[in-house]
């Protein structure tokens, strides 16, 4: 399987944990005692991206318009991410077309 395979898969997962992060800050913002969440992306040194869960310092409180930032941005690594996958998809078929 192609490395870019690779990296697009770990990319939809990173992408998946951001806005699972985002969803359950809202859902449960009103919710005693919750404490919200923070997702960052972090480059890993094979070429990939990966998703860090941390707690929000206590006292912190769920912003709505933060979280929709958050979920647009997994939104666009999501639609990027199969952009990539589709396009190697091309790549490896054209490659077989050529050799026959």
């Amino acid at each position: 399987m192609s490395r870019i395979f690779d990296i697009a898969r770990g990319a939809l997962s990173a992408f998946g944990s951001k806005l699972q992060g985002a969803a359950a800050n809202i859902a449960n913002m009103n919710s005693p005692g919750y404490r919200p969440s923070v997702t960052t992306l972090a480059s890993r040194v094979d070429g990939g991206v990966e998703a860090r869960l941390a707690e929000r310092p206590e006292g912190d409180t769920v912003d709505i318009s933060t979280e929709a930032v958050a979920m647009i941005e997994a939104e666009h690594g999501v639609k990027a991410a199969v952009v990539l996958i589709k396009t190697e998809d091309e790549r490896q078929q054209t490659t077989l077309d050529i050799l026959g």
